[in-house]
């Protein structure tokens, strides 16, 4: 099932009375579909659009039912819901982010931020990022996960929970959909709203199962009972019979676009990347359905040789690059600090004089009123000015910031583009070289060989 939040009241409560009742179920539960929103997908959060399409010409959008009906099934709670709001209340809209991507040739590309997951074994900080116990993903080498969500288990779920897929426990964090939105073309403010990684991972993907069917003793009775009634030759089928909770939920569905598809078809040679995105949803149908004949060669591809000494050379440049762009964020960090300081002294003097003026007021009929007005409105206008000030002075250092963070960048890629001339050069004129010796010791053999048993005075 993909979106069940999109599904109407009646259809939720069906989808959830099935999967209490032991059907097994493939969930994918996406807060911001940022990659399949291109074919009208709507987020967890996000109200339907109006039927007939966005002119709204159709009327009111259908309504969604509680997506929270299902995640208590299933005694999960989703990153970012902290349960204030009620049942009905606002639904959380959180994504994942994580810094690492095992690419160089993408990683300063400004459109390709950390909530572009990559799960890896050897992302740093990793540590079974797809759980070696579980055949389903045990063997596979590479997702990406584009703006998922986390899932955990709720307090006092009874539930099985089994952890399938997880981010690092030390380069993963969270940022809101809606502050992801405000700052979607400004990347240094973006990065302020992710905040500082989390101390723990967060789990994309489990498997929650439960060890006797919906309904306690009383449905094991049941099950017990229409069990004598199956003949021996149905042993089958009576295996089959649901037992209870049987879900994989995953927090994402932009891992199922077409476009992971058509890379498993046409492999991208130059940039040789590693999805396992096709072959995971394979294998979680068929692990959550039973069958487990294909699990294990799903998880074989071909491998592909890289030039390592090239790439080390340019994650140098690139390590340079981040090093130079940490300092430049330090010191406009430092800059903005003192402009924000003085406006905030310029404020607290305001605040003191206010205060002032007020207890003289109250305390002092002798009070001259005028000159205390005027040294208000003074400090009022100074205030104003303060203010004009700071905005013009963090935009100005805000410029420099951004031409010294362009020329980083520029000196990036001059010295990858210097990096793969070289590298260039010597691949043009080095394989014409062993032929050359080739050459040359075969005609050096002839010439010798041409010589034997030739009289000295012959050869003059």
């Amino acid at each position: 099932m993909v979106q069940p939040s999109s599904l109407g009241p009646q259809q939720l409560a069906n989808l959830v009375d099935a999967v209490t009742k032991g059907q097994p179920a493939a969930i994918f539960e996406d807060p911001f579909p940022y990659v399949m929103q291109q074919i009208g997908v709507v987020g967890t959060a996000d109200p339907k659009p109006p039927m007939g399409g966005m002119m709204g010409m159709g009327g009111q959008p259908q309504p969604k039912g509680d997506i929270r009906a299902l995640w208590k099934a299933l005694g999960i709670q989703v990153t970012g819901d902290t349960g204030g709001g009620g049942e009905f209340g606002e639904l959380p809209a959180t994504v994942v982010w994580q810094e690492f991507n095992p690419y160089p040739k993408f990683q300063q590309i400004r459109e390709l931020g950390p909530e572009l997951v990559f799960i890896r074994n050897d992302a740093p900080g990793a540590t079974n990022a797809f759980n070696p116990k579980e055949p389903v993903c045990a063997r596979f080498e590479e997702l990406l996960i584009p703006y998922p969500t986390g899932i955990s288990q709720a307090l006092g779920s009874k539930l099985s929970f089994t952890e399938l897929i997880a981010t690092s426990s030390t380069q993963a964090g969270t940022i809101k959909v809606s502050d992801w939105r405000d700052t979607a073309f400004d990347r240094y403010l973006q990065q302020e709203k992710r905040g500082r990684p989390a101390k723990d991972k967060f789990t994309l993907a489990a498997w929650i199962r439960a060890e006797e069917p919906a309904g306690g003793a009383d449905a094991k009775q049941g099950e017990k009972a229409a069990a004598k009634d199956v003949k021996s030759d149905d042993k089958q089928a009576a295996a089959a019979r649901p037992r209870g909770i049987n879900v994989i939920y995953v927090g994402d569905i932009d891992l199922l676009h077409s476009e992971f598809v058509q890379l498993r078809n046409q492999p991208n040679a130059d940039a040789n990347f590693r999805f396992d995105n096709v072959p995971f949803v394979l294998n979680v149908i068929d692990a959550v359905a039973g069958d487990e004949r294909f699990l294990e060669i799903r998880t074989r591809k071909p491998r592909h040789s890289t030039l390592k000494t090239v790439e080390a050379r340019a994650k140098t440049a690139r390590d340079e690059e981040d090093e130079a762009t940490k300092a430049a964020s330090a010191k406009y960090e430092e800059l903005k600090k003192k402009v924000e300081a003085g406006q905030q002294d310029a404020e607290k003097k305001f605040a003191e004089i206010q205060k002032t003026f007020q207890e003289n007021v109250a305390g002092n009929k002798d009070f001259d009123r005028s000159d205390a007005i005027g040294q208000i409105q003074a400090w009022a206008t100074k205030v104003e000015a303060e203010k004009r000030k700071a905005a013009v002075e963090l935009e100005r250092i805000r410029r420099e910031r951004d031409k010294d963070l362009a020329q980083v960048e520029r000196n990036r890629d001059q010295d990858i583009q210097k990096i793969q001339n070289e590298f260039k050069v010597w691949a043009t004129v080095i394989p014409p070289i062993p032929p050359l010796l080739v050459g040359l010791v075969v005609w050096i053999r002839r010439r010798l060989r041409e010589r034997e048993g030739v009289s000295r005075t012959r050869m003059k």
